[in-house]
């Protein structure tokens, strides 16, 4: 009965060893620097977010002067009245930090149908040369979840003539 149990053993692992596992990566660097709804998303990007730099800066040289204005009078206010100060910057503090989260929110919905595009025609590729994994080579300087990667199964530049081809 040993015997049997081994040999079944040996010739499972030989079975699981024969079957083979393709992987592929892409360098999603390449495919956004190079695909052009993608390059037009992060112009439009960059301007939001260059917008409410200015905006913030502005909301924020206001903001500070009424908090030091509320500091050089404090002394001179009722308690009551210290307290609906204290609410109304707070509450304007809360305001800038909302709308901040809006912008931050545009961005990612701006962002969303790209990646979206990327993602599924990743999946056609990966499909079309029958891989069963693909993996981002991921941006320098930021966690790489890939350390060696063979040009052979590079599919980034099928990757991104899906993209082009599904505009």
């Amino acid at each position: 009965m040993k015997k049997l149990v081994i040999v079944f053993l040996l010739i499972l692992g030989v079975s699981i060893s024969a079957q083979t596992q393709k992987i592929g990566y892409v360098d999603s660097q390449v495919l956004f620097q190079n695909y052009a709804p993608a390059i037009k998303a992060q112009q439009d990007l960059q301007v939001l977010q260059q917008n409410w730099s200015r905006q913030k800066d502005s909301l924020a040289v206001l903001f500070q002067e009424k908090v030091n204005s509320y500091q050089n009078q404090k002394a001179l206010m009722t308690p009551q009245k210290q307290q609906e100060t204290e609410q109304q910057l707070l509450m304007e503090q809360n305001s800038i930090l909302q709308r901040e989260q809006q912008v931050i929110q545009r961005g990612q919905s701006m962002m969303q149908p790209i990646r979206d595009a990327v993602s599924k025609a990743i999946e056609q590729v990966a499909k079309q040369e029958k891989m069963n994994f693909v993996l981002d080579k991921g941006v320098e300087g930021v966690v790489n979840i890939l350390h060696y990667a063979d040009p052979e199964y590079d599919i980034t530049y099928k990757v991104l003539d899906k993209l082009k081809k599904n505009k």
